[in-house]
């Protein structure tokens, strides 16, 4: 599907946002879609979600019977989770079955994704945002079959021939969106390869930077490393190392190169040199990352053509991986590094100047309409109060901020993962044993902590992390006054919830 196709798909989706409580934009998002509901919260929908969805549904006769059941005059759904639940399961079939459409219904949308659905993101937003939910679907079958919808949000064309249109409008629109792997006889067509710079996604923790760099380099070759504090140039690259070796029947020590990820990589593109190959390294500033990379800095200035002399061990290795042998080293056009790094992390060691000029610098801010979708239970005076977590994480940035708190030290959109706050349970967990220690331990640790958090909660003097968190899961308040005023002013109301 082309830029010109989807362009026009959007102008035709525009239509149907003007008289739906829900507004979907398809246009340079990737292979990510948005959506916007009623209440203006945004959620971002992959179109492989919604693609096994459907698959799941058209393998399941099970599924596709319990579908039919919608639009019975007398229909065995009834809108109640454990009744229709029992109906699901009760459902016995003997031969292959054939929808006509699908009427929605809240719960049971809500069956499906705990039944049906095997695509975890599926399962999370059928069951929290079942009206959202349906309402993708049936525009994405809408727009498969070409057909103007009379009812959007409240039923569809559902036959098999239907389903297995929008299945395969979904294939086309994630085949079109994925970086494919060229044949090397229509590679070789190019007259030149366009090099990428080599680039450090910057951020606040949970801005997206590891996602960003795997859309970035999806379907592309990759070679993966995490710095930390006691790694070497000779971890990076590659060293001579003893190796027990068989000798007849005696063992004797041997001395081989293993290569590093750096090696790996550069043997990968000069053996695939008409596809991309990526470096990705995690936690650049984890380590010495001017001492690890060496002479190997040379190579990173994206307008040089640098040839540098390397170890002859390692030099060896490459030249018996590689089908021309090399003198030098330099870069590979094909052959692009991607970092992250995020300075506030304890123990990080700085950039100095002269490395950190040669790398193109990807800012990620922060962005609440992107945060990840999931309800935190928070205890406040004599109630507790339900709130979306991207206007938590807003409350808490913004006092924060107010502090003097480096910006790269906030909580990123992204810095609870949907399966962090996945239930009641899971978010209760997270919130405690990893967004409370990050604040206590690494944000406030330096006499700021009664800033965020009350200094008595009843019969807890929260002096320690050890009795915020058993304050906490006693249900006791434990932010300050202004942070829970906050709270309780963003907190979702019951119509909200049963929305």
């Amino acid at each position: 599907m082309s830029r010109a196709q989807i362009q026009q798909l959007q102008i035709q989706n525009n239509k149907w946002n003007d008289r739906s409580a829900f507004k979907v934009v398809f246009l340079n998002t990737g292979s990510f879609f948005e959506i916007t509901n009623s209440s203006g919260k945004v959620h971002d929908v992959s179109f492989q979600c919604i693609l096994q969805s459907l698959i799941d549904i058209r393998d399941s006769d099970k599924a596709k019977q319990f579908i039919i059941y919608s639009v019975q005059s007398s229909s065995p759904i009834k809108n109640d989770q454990s009744k229709d639940q029992h109906t699901y399961d009760s459902i016995r079939t003997t031969g292959s079955i054939e929808c006509t459409e699908w009427k929605y219904y809240e719960k049971m949308v809500r069956v499906l994704s705990g039944s049906v659905f095997t695509y975890p993101r599926a399962q999370v937003v059928a069951a929290e945002q079942s009206k959202l939910f349906f309402n993708v679907v049936s525009r994405i079958v809408h727009i498969a079959i070409n057909r103007e919808p009379q009812e959007l949000g409240e039923r569809m064309p559902f036959n098999n021939q239907d389903i297995q249109a929008a299945i395969d409008f979904l294939e086309r629109v994630i085949s079109d969106f994925t970086i494919s792997v060229p044949t090397l006889e229509s590679q070789k067509l190019e007259a030149n390869f366009t090099v990428l710079k080599n680039t450090i996604y910057l951020g606040a923790p949970g801005t997206g930077k590891s996602y960003s760099i795997e859309q970035v380099t999806n379907g592309a070759l990759k070679v993966r490393t995490v710095f930390h504090p006691d790694m070497q140039y000779s971890d990076f690259v590659g060293s001579l190392r003893p190796r027990m070796v068989n000798e007849g029947t005696t063992k004797n020590i041997s001395y081989v190169f293993r290569p590093g990820p750096f090696t790996n990589a550069y043997i990968q593109a000069k053996n695939n040199q008409y596809q991309r190959v990526f470096l990705i390294i995690e936690e650049l500033n984890r380590a010495p990352a001017a001492a690890i990379f060496g002479d190997l800095i040379q190579l990173l200035d994206p307008d040089s053509m640098y040839e540098i002399n390397i170890d002859p061990d390692m030099l060896d290795y490459i030249n018996e991986h590689i089908p021309e042998t090399i003198d030098k080293l330099s870069l590979p056009p094909n052959l692009t590094i991607l970092a992250t790094m995020n300075s506030s992390d304890q123990g990080v060691n700085s950039l100095d100047t002269a490395f950190k000029r040669r790398w193109a610098i990807k800012y990620m801010p922060i962005d609440y309409t992107k945060a990840t979708p999931g309800i935190l239970r928070i205890p406040v005076q004599g109630v507790e109060c339900d709130i979306e977590w991207g206007n938590f994480s807003k409350i808490i940035n913004d006092k924060l901020m107010v502090l003097g708190i480096p910006e790269d030290r906030l909580l990123g959109h992204r810095f609870l993962s949907a399966s962090d706050i996945v239930d009641r349970q899971s978010a209760h967990d997270t919130l405690c044993y990893k967004l409370l220690v990050y604040l206590w331990e690494d944000v406030l640790r330096h006499g700021k902590r009664h800033h965020i958090f009350t200094t008595f909660s009843e019969e807890y003097a929260l002096g320690t992390f050890g009795q915020l968190a058993a304050a906490f899961s006693a249900g006791l308040p434990i932010f300050e006054i202004g942070i829970e005023e906050s709270i309780l002013a963003a907190a979702i109301t019951q119509a909200e919830e049963e929305e």
